[in-house]
């Protein structure tokens, strides 16, 4: 059982980056810096304003994370290109 725990865990790891890349991709769409900043900021998920550090709160401040790393992966992405 603890292998397929610990395989979960770096594959969860690996999902968590590739959305985060898809994320990136998706607010590129938007042709615009400020643009794709705005769409990654509206489909940010909210935090619940009760936090009691429960597993699924935790999960939700992961996929908030997400956002916040693509929204740093954006700019990286947009310096690349102006920099081409």
């Amino acid at each position: 059982m603890l292998e397929e725990f610990r395989e979960w865990q770096f594959d969860s790891k690996n999902q968590i980056n590739e959305w985060t890349s898809r994320l990136v991709k998706e607010a590129l769409k938007q042709g615009e810096v400020g643009k794709a900043e705005d769409w990654l900021k509206k489909n940010r998920p909210r935090p619940s304003g009760d936090f009691h550090a429960t597993t699924s709160e935790q999960f939700n401040t992961i996929v908030q994370t997400m956002f916040e790393d693509a929204k740093r992966e954006l700019h990286k992405e947009v310096r690349k290109l102006r920099f081409k």
